[in-house]
């Protein structure tokens, strides 16, 4: 079976055996794909001044990127296994895909719990101020301007765009959640002596916006 790049904007395609890799970059991953560029950059120059274990600090730096949960895991095997003869996860396949109510709210809820602690969601924010308050500041501007914003990607990329009933039924407590979310950890933020923790209450209380946004 021919390769044939179906995606739009800078496609991508490795086909070996069985097995084909298809990446393509639309509007909304372009921004992300800007975003990581730019500030993985600052955060380099930002850890400029490490000199103990310096190799070891960087690569653990990037390594962060491909940090994942089991609850994940277990979505995408579940998307990638049903419905089809071919096992695979074509995203020009699952937008169209149709589940079963049941298996659609389990799927969506799967990926929600994996989001929630990537954003994070109230009550699973609380790794975030430790890590903050602990970190050197390149990793602070790595967590706070990345992978956040992975986590809402998520939630855009899958959740909204294919689980639309499920997410249809969660969107009023999507709305709650975000609302309640921004309010605490804006007020909490500025009780807090310690800068950086700080800005991670901020960038709590900042996700609970794109919590509400994914609604509308």
């Amino acid at each position: 079976m021919p390769c044939q790049p179906k995606l739009p904007l800078v496609p991508l395609e490795l086909c070996v055996l069985d097995f084909h890799w298809r990446l393509g970059i639309d509007g909304l991953s372009l921004g992300s794909i800007l975003l990581t560029g730019f500030i993985t950059t600052l955060a380099t120059l930002a850890a400029w001044p490490v000199t103990r274990n310096s190799r070891l600090f960087y690569f653990l730096m990037l390594a962060m990127y491909s940090g994942g949960s089991i609850f994940f895991l277990i979505g995408v095997l579940g998307m990638g296994l049903y419905g089809s003869n071919e096992p695979g996860l074509d995203l020009e396949r699952l937008i169209n895909q149709l589940y079963p109510a049941t298996l659609e709210i389990l799927l969506y809820f799967d990926f929600l719990i994996a989001y929630a602690v990537k954003l994070p969601i109230i009550p699973l924010h609380t790794w975030l101020l430790d890590t903050h308050g602990e970190a050197y500041y390149s990793t602070c501007m790595l967590l706070a301007g990345i992978l956040l914003k992975m986590g809402a990607y998520g939630l855009i990329r899958i959740n909204m765009e294919l689980l639309p009933h499920a997410h249809y039924l969660f969107s009023p407590r999507l709305v709650i959640i975000g609302a309640v979310q921004i309010i605490y950890a804006a007020s909490t933020s500025l009780g807090q002596r310690n800068f950086k923790k700080r800005i991670a209450y901020a960038s709590v209380s900042h996700m609970g916006f794109i919590i509400v946004d994914t609604v509308f």
